[in-house]
């Protein structure tokens, strides 16, 4: 079924058509399936099509547990795959919102781990949107912990990249908690990145501590609360 699916889909006249083989073989997680859409949307010279063919990939690909990722990673430099990133990622989150998801629930996130480099990107997008709804921000927050995207979090020279800060700008209270959670996820955790957190806290002065406490996972029944205490060592020492 899935050859004759990409042989429409790369000769099929009616976009429409080579649109609704892309959504079918998305559903498809061969090996053979993601190395034809590949081909096909470095081919492909309609807009619309093309996207369809990239969520397609991302949805095949998302589907390998353990070669997903570098099959995205490794798509040909004519295939570019971020617009198709960004509507996979926003409709996924879209879905979990529609199922009633925790944002704390992260383990309902791991289609969006399989997006590899083009995650970093499409889940910042979901992040900054002012106008996506709250929990679509968080979930998008709580992905960006579980991919590779430190840089989201801290430049090249170490300090607090502009994308953090301008998410933390425009952060409500559970969006700063999601946050740091992946910020800590990273490892991420500097001097710069907890004068960031210690502004959006309305800290005017130096402070011993900040505890934040993350969501428990819903599945677990018995689950222990668990959070992040950070804590400066010189102001801890000079008001002992």
């Amino acid at each position: 079924r899935g050859t004759a699916l990409v042989g429409v889909l790369l000769t099929a006249a009616a976009p429409l058509v080579r649109t609704a083989c892309a959504e079918i073989l998305g559903e498809m997680s061969t090996e053979n399936v993601l190395h034809c859409l590949l081909a096909a949307a470095a081919k492909e010279v309609d807009r619309g099509v093309r996207e369809a063919i990239g969520r397609a990939v991302f949805a095949a690909a998302c589907r390998r547990s353990n070669d997903g990722v570098a099959f995205l990673d490794a798509a040909p430099s004519g295939v570019d795959l971020t617009s198709a990133a960004d509507v996979f990622a926003r409709h996924e989150i879209q879905k979990l919102q529609q199922s009633n998801a925790e944002w704390g629930d992260y383990r309902k996130l791991s289609r969006l781990f399989g997006m590899g480099r083009w995650a970093e990107d499409a889940l910042a997008a979901v992040v900054t949107d002012r106008e996506a709804p709250e929990a679509s921000r968080c979930l998008a927050a709580m992905a960006l912990g579980r991919v590779s995207c430190r840089s989201f979090f801290v430049a090249a020279d170490g300090a607090v990249s502009e994308r953090f800060k301008s998410a933390m700008k425009e952060s409500t209270e559970d969006l700063c908690v999601a946050l740091v959670f992946a910020l800590a996820a990273h490892g991420a955790v500097s001097e710069p990145v907890l004068i960031e957190m210690a502004r959006f806290l309305k800290h005017d002065c130096a402070t011993d501590v900040i505890a934040f406490h993350y969501p428990r996972d819903p599945h677990e029944a018995n689950a222990t609360p668990f959070g992040d205490i950070y804590i400066s060592y010189d102001t801890a020492r000079r008001e002992a």
